[in-house]
């Protein structure tokens, strides 16, 4: 079984914490988050254009 990043639960907290606890994150709401744009969140985290789940982004930052 896989060993989930040293940073995923770190990442988690901070985004959960940033977003109020909000689970369903636009993507436009990912790259505020992450200050980079479209091209980048899409080739890098690769997050689907609708949307994510904060874990799916905290998984994503985590394994940067």
């Amino acid at each position: 079984m896989p060993r989930e990043k040293e940073t995923f639960r770190l990442e988690l907290e901070q985004i959960l914490a940033k977003f109020g606890g909000k689970h369903i994150i636009t993507f436009a709401e990912v790259q505020a988050y992450t200050g980079k744009g479209y091209k980048w969140c899409n080739k890098h985290l690769k997050i689907p254009h609708d949307g994510c789940t904060a874990v799916q982004l905290a998984k994503a930052l985590s394994e940067l």
